[in-house]
């Protein structure tokens, strides 16, 4: 019989391949699981700024897979954090969602996995039947924040955390925060898809080009690449991805930004790169994240300048990663940048070992379910 997994998500359905996704793809493709994929709902207060937020719908996955996945929508006054709010929704919004959810775990579900700390999470875990449980922190979730919607998110997911079976997390960062529970957080750190990335790119004749593919979230250090820009005006620096914060007004002249496009064309752009770029601001955030792109620079034998926050922050130059922090000279740092040549056995083993599927297989993902 296939294992019947519910899964609350961090991320929309509709939106690109991430962790989520990617652990989802496992449990079907690995487990032969049925996934309810159980879609996040707003579990931090309104902000002024959400009025100007351009809310983009991508295209469903095409994935073979998506058949073993059923998406359930949920609807939710964004008022969670205050007193009462979690209440308020289960008496005039989520009756639907609940029923539906205990229909689909009749008789005991195989396995109720977390990715949000949220109240509907909370009440899932004690009322629903099943088998296993897990919690997958892929992130602080907490630390993006503020007043009530930070003191309920530490709420949500202590409660999460006390009464799940298993903690995943992505960082050592994140794991120190689960420090005391009486079974040990689990390191599964984040990886990538091999199916989506071409072959390593040659060495490149011509002036060296600094890249960078992402999302330009409120982490994203502008005040970073402009110094990097600075420093060396001869390169030119070309940022790629969706904008989801401020971008300073005027920027340099040898940066270019693209904009946001197909995964696979992000992909093929990686390849024109000399150097990859992780331009992270400190922050609480930002000192918990095991951004993909490390891998996927790693796995085309691109060396990385990062700012030191973040996974990064814990390779050297060995590993191809060369960290810019305050009292570093630029130029001197991309000079070692650009000598480094990643042998084809350190390619090989990136991609062996840092594919979505080793890192699953490493953990015994299975085991949840």
């Amino acid at each position: 019989m296939s294992a019947r997994v519910i899964y609350f998500s961090p991320l929309p359905w509709r939106s690109f391949a991430q962790r989520p996704h990617q652990m989802v793809r496992y449990m079907v493709e690995r487990c032969d699981a049925q996934v309810t994929w159980v879609e996040p709902y707003p579990t931090r207060l309104p902000r002024w700024d959400d009025r100007r937020r351009i809310r983009e719908t991508p295209a469903a996955p095409e994935v073979p897979w998506a058949s073993r996945v059923t998406v359930i929508d949920v609807p939710a006054l964004p008022l969670e954090p205050l007193p009462g709010g979690a209440w308020l929704n289960h008496r005039v919004a989520w009756r639907r969602v609940r029923d539906e959810l205990s229909r689909r775990a009749e008789g005991g579900a195989s396995a109720i996995g977390v990715g949000k700390p949220s109240a509907l999470a909370v009440w899932a875990l004690g009322a629903l039947p099943h088998r296993t449980s897990f919690y997958d922190a892929m992130d602080d979730f907490p630390a993006f924040f503020r007043g009530r919607s930070h003191t309920a998110a530490v709420r949500a997911e202590r409660a999460i955390a006390a009464a799940v079976d298993r903690v995943i997390v992505c960082t050592p960062v994140v794991r120190g925060k689960f420090a005391g529970l009486a079974v040990a957080p689990q390191l599964v750190p984040n990886g990538f898809d091999p199916r989506g990335l071409p072959a390593p790119a040659a060495k490149k004749a011509g002036p060296p080009v600094l890249g960078f593919v992402g999302t330009l979230g409120p982490w994203f250090d502008w005040a970073w690449v402009r110094r990097v820009a600075r420093d060396v005006p001869q390169l030119r620096i070309v940022i790629i991805g969706p904008t989801r914060a401020a971008v300073p007004a005027r920027l340099p002249g040898n940066i270019e930004r693209v904009g946001e496009m197909p995964h696979a064309d992000a992909m093929r752009a990686m390849r024109a790169f000399t150097v990859g770029l992780l331009p992270f601001a400190d922050s609480p955030v930002a000192r918990a994240m095991d951004p993909i792109k490390l891998y996927e620079y790693r796995a085309l034998g691109l060396p990385v300048l990062a700012s030191p926050v973040g996974s990064a922050a814990d390779l050297g130059e060995a590993d191809g990663v060369f960290l810019l922090g305050e009292g570093a000279a630029t130029g001197d740092l991309l000079e070692r940048a650009l000598r480094y040549v990643a042998s084809p056995e350190a390619v090989r083993h990136v991609r062996e070992t840092c594919s979505w599927d080793s890192r699953f297989d490493a953990a015994n993902l299975g085991a949840v379910l």
